[in-house]
């Protein structure tokens, strides 16, 4: 199961709020729009939601079914006019429910590789970032970590690039996670120090109850 550095963890209350007040604001909005505005709205709705499901940790997934109606919705929508952006986000969204929902990675693979072409045919990079943290995601359980963690690196370069700071902490909490459990130890700890200079960059601090818990986990796991 994966974990994310505790100080996420703890505005975790926030931004679900945050997240559920947009999420009806987006869907006020959505009978006044048309064309790629419309399903751009729907996207957005969608990442919402399974960012919502990340921050909540409620393994009921009470949000799947809205997920999946919106995610559909686009797809259909941009396929019928052709919108490549559109195409590009509402597949990966389709690849991140295979992955966390119904565990068919090899679909979940599969889709995400076919976000990323799109995504290749457009200037429009937004969330691109998830899509190669989906592929990175479909591998990982398929016991193919050579080829997933260079996809996590595109995923996380990409974040920076788009200002994602949420998602940077994020993968670089499931770096950090999987290669603690491949036994790769001293990449666990470069990801969890990477961690901690965006803690000091950002918020001028530290996150020692992290810091302590990390060694404290490492140092079991090598027997001392």
């Amino acid at each position: 199961m994966h974990r994310l550095p505790i100080g996420l963890f703890l505005l975790f209350p926030l931004f679900s709020l945050s997240q559920t007040k947009q999420i009806d604001s987006l869907k006020n909005a959505l009978p006044l729009l048309h064309d790629s505005a419309r399903i751009d709205c729907l996207n957005e709705i969608g990442y919402q939601y399974i960012t919502l499901d990340y921050n909540t940790h409620n393994y009921t997934f009470p949000y799947i079914d809205s997920l999946s109606f919106y995610a559909n919705t686009s797809y259909e929508e941009a396929k019928n006019s052709n919108y490549i952006h559109g195409l590009a986000e509402s597949l990966c969204l389709k690849a991140a429910i295979n992955n966390r929902y119904l565990n068919n990675f090899k679909h979940a693979e599969k889709i995400a590789q076919e976000s990323l072409k799109w995504f290749e045919l457009t200037n429009n990079k937004k969330r691109i970032e998830f899509a190669y943290f989906q592929l990175a995601r479909s591998l990982f359980p398929q016991y193919r970590y050579d080829e997933a963690f260079p996809y996590l690196e595109e995923s996380y370069n990409f974040s920076e690039k788009n200002g994602n700071k949420y998602w940077m902490f994020f993968v670089l909490g499931y770096k950090y996670e999987n290669y603690r459990d491949i036994g790769d130890y001293d990449k666990a700890f470069a990801a969890f120090q990477k961690t901690q200079q965006l803690n000091l960059a950002w918020y001028g601090k530290k996150d020692m109850w992290y810091e302590f818990y990390v060694l404290a986990e490492l140092q079991r796991r090598v027997g001392n």
